[in-house]
């Protein structure tokens, strides 16, 4: 294999492991930043996931 190609499947695996470790299973809506000042568009904000979004996100300041 490849160097490069050796360097290009290290950057993935890295990338994949902190978006499980700290996206997926870290994250909690608590991790949401103060949103003051921001306007947040959502579709889909009248049921499920996006009302529960725009929820959040109005939670913490978005407009």
């Amino acid at each position: 294999m490849s160097s490069l190609w050796q360097w290009a499947v290290n950057k993935i695996d890295t990338a994949e492991q902190w978006l499980v470790d700290d996206i997926l299973v870290g994250w909690t809506p608590s991790k949401i930043p103060s949103l003051q000042g921001k306007v947040a568009v959502v579709t889909g904000a009248n049921s499920g996931i996006g009302y529960e979004a725009t929820r959040k996100l109005a939670e913490n300041g978005a407009e």
